[in-house]
């Protein structure tokens, strides 16, 4: 990208010569001379903005930072500058256990690669489908040490609500009329929720007046998607486009053009249809761009439905649009009325939808109190409570094809090669039950450790074994794929002679699972002294 003076392109003429003046060779005395250099540079030229300028601050010349362009290099420069800073600080480490994980080192590669045989046969690893954070440049899963930003966010599982098209505004009839592909198909504008178990009480839609939507073919060749270009992506992601990957782009409308359109809103109470509004606070960044209001239960659509019946004219909206469709009680909340969200909103003076801060408070004590403390009040699970009423109406909606299972980061993730990542359905390993058990039995000398256990046994279902390039040894039966590796050189042949070429499966099965060693297999006596080791 830069060439082998790093000289950055757009700025070869301004930071050149910064760049060649912040080369400097390995001496103690020339890397003080960098460092006091690079301290006026940063007063006059501000931060890092790359990589291999955070490598010249560290006192690198260029020629030792086009090394790090081979993975292996990284293995082979900065182990042993760690060993030396702990030792500095007096840290009491036995050495003799370091080891890297990866094929660098043939002995822990053999031992992967064993271990990995092993639980494949007993059906342990598995291809199958389950969310994880995906680059697409990548074609990998972005893992936390993979990302720019990001780090520690999870998938968040929403219900997609599909919502499809009644009757068409005038502005959205003439986008339609021009688009031949979308003749003769079902269109649906797409919201996502946390609470499904509320789409009873839906009154209206709301969509972002500067946003632009795309008409995507979905999974079904007979129904095309109303979503984001970013939701496209995501979904293509997730098995719900005719191609993995792959967003099928019919055409574009923006949302001001779908105020005033007519939809079908499921399981509302409403069931002649509900109109699309307009509301300025819809992101293209957050969930579909298309929000489903339930302005019983939501302080922030009660307030923007209240604010556009008093504003009809102003936004342009016909007053049968918003008049004739009242809010409708769903849930039960003893801190609250049949209507917690009007109820908060008047306590609070919450007058307009522009009131965010109130809005976030409001919202986010009804959710808590409405999800957690509640029944609902809805005739088909009156009396049930919310939490066990949730899942249920979700696997209705996808039953009767209203909805369906689409998940997002609960915040944007970026990986390090810069591409937006999205969740791809992928791999699952299934012996959560048995370690859960071998839980029970540990003594962990605390609660506190025992619950950061279980914490990492309920996250470990979320994190895939594999990836298709990078460090890591290769998995036994589709070496196209690497075993994900641990952490931080290990090929030195140790006091007992043995080489990683003896140390084949049948070594591994001897030493840790206490199989018999087949006639003749070399090293028997010193293998067997690892035995009696690893029993110790």
């Amino acid at each position: 990208m830069f060439g082998p003076d790093f000289v950055i392109p757009d700025e070869a003429e301004d930071l050149g010569d910064k760049v060649a003046e912040m080369s400097v060779d390995d001496s103690p005395a020339a890397a003080q001379d960098f460092r006091s250099k690079k301290t006026k540079a940063t007063a006059r030229f501000g931060s890092h903005k790359h990589q291999f300028q955070v490598m010249q601050s560290q006192g690198m010349s260029n020629e030792q930072i086009a090394k790090f362009a081979y993975a292996q290099h990284w293995l082979e420069y900065y182990p042993p500058i760690a060993i030396e800073h702990l030792k500095s600080m007096g840290c009491k480490i036995d050495w003799r256990r370091a080891f890297l994980t990866t094929d660098y080192n043939p002995y822990y590669d053999s031992f992967a690669r064993w271990q990995f045989e092993r639980l494949h046969e007993m059906g342990k690893i598995k291809f199958g489908k389950r969310y994880t954070i995906w680059s697409a440049k990548d074609g990998q899963p972005c893992m936390d040490h993979d990302r720019k930003t990001g780090e520690g966010v999870n998938p968040q599982e929403y219900t997609g609500i599909k919502l499809q098209v009644l009757e068409w505004s005038e502005q959205g009839n003439k986008v339609i009329s021009a688009i031949p592909q979308l003749e003769g198909k079902k269109i649906f504008l797409v919201a996502a929720t946390l609470r499904p178990e509320t789409m009873y009480g839906q009154t209206n839609c709301f969509v972002g007046t500067g946003l632009e939507y795309g008409f995507y073919q979905s999974e079904n060749p007979n129904e095309v998607y109303v979503v984001t270009a970013r939701v496209a992506r995501n979904m293509a992601f997730q098995g719900l486009t005719p191609a993995n990957g792959q967003a099928i782009l019919l055409g574009t409308v923006n949302g001001q053009a779908i105020i005033g359109s007519k939809v079908d809103a499921p399981l509302s109470t409403y069931s002649s249809g509900v109109y699309v509004l307009p509301m300025e606070n819809v992101l293209a960044t957050k969930s579909t761009g298309v929000v489903t209001s339930v302005s019983s239960e939501s302080p922030d659509d009660y307030a923007v439905l209240r604010y556009l019946k008093k504003k009809t004219e102003y936004y342009g909206i016909k007053p049968e649009w918003v008049d004739e469709f009242e809010p409708v009680p769903v849930t039960s909340i003893p801190a609250f009325d049949a209507m917690p969200a009007s109820a908060l909103c008047k306590n609070v003076k919450i007058s307009l939808q522009k009131d965010r801060v109130q809005l976030a408070e409001t919202k986010d004590a009804v959710y808590k109190e409405g999800f957690y403390n509640s029944t609902m009040s809805v005739d088909d699970f009156k009396g049930k409570y919310v939490q066990a009423a949730n899942m249920k109406v979700r696997d209705l909606l996808i039953a009767n094809g209203s909805g369906f299972a689409y998940a997002e980061s609960e915040k944007p993730v970026m990986s390090r090669s810069a591409d937006d990542c999205v969740y791809f359905d992928y791999g699952e390993s299934t012996w959560k039950a048995a370690a859960g058990k071998c839980l029970t039995s540990m003594e962990t000398y605390g609660e506190d450790t025992r619950h950061q256990f279980q914490q990492i046994l309920d996250w470990l279902k979320q994190w895939p074994c594999v990836r298709s390039h990078s460090l890591g040894s290769r998995v036994p039966w589709n070496p196209s794929y690497l075993i994900e590796s641990l952490s931080l050189a290990g090929s030195k042949i140790g006091l007992l002679g043995i080489t990683p070429k003896d140390m084949d499966s049948a070594a591994w099965d001897y030493v840790l699972l206490g199989k018999d060693l087949p006639t003749g297999h070399s090293r028997y006596k010193e293998l067997a002294m690892l035995r009696r080791s690893f029993l110790y």
